[in-house]
């Protein structure tokens, strides 16, 4: 739906809005230049008109495997360091409970005292 959306706005830019307006790109194309292009800026000419530049192409599928591969990592790395605080934290509590057991207290026998 959404590709039938975009090339239906882009055709009635194309077709009949630029027959309008004087511009190079309509609101679709320009959001879809955007998209299409990494590297896509604007360059605003002598006459005060926008022309669109951008030579990094990309599509749809590189973006979800870069999305995917990022977001991979990074719910890994969330969860190593879950896991490796986590341990860190018991271990610490752990010390310090066997430090507490071993201290040994020698009370003196109550009829010694008087």
């Amino acid at each position: 739906m959404l590709r039938g959306a975009v090339t239906f706005g882009e055709d009635f830019e194309e077709n009949y809005m630029k027959k309008i307006f004087d511009l190079e790109l309509g609101m679709t194309q320009t959001i879809s230049h955007f998209s299409r292009f990494e590297d896509a800026k604007p360059e605003k000419g002598a006459d005060g008109k926008y022309t669109y530049k951008g030579t990094c192409k990309v599509n749809a599928q590189n973006k979800l495997k870069k999305f995917y591969s990022n977001t991979s990592l990074f719910l890994l790395f969330s969860a190593l360091a879950v896991f490796v605080l986590t341990n860190v934290s018991e271990g610490a509590t752990k010390r310090s409970s066997q430090s507490e057991t071993q201290i040994q207290v020698e009370i003196p026998p109550a009829d010694a005292a008087e």
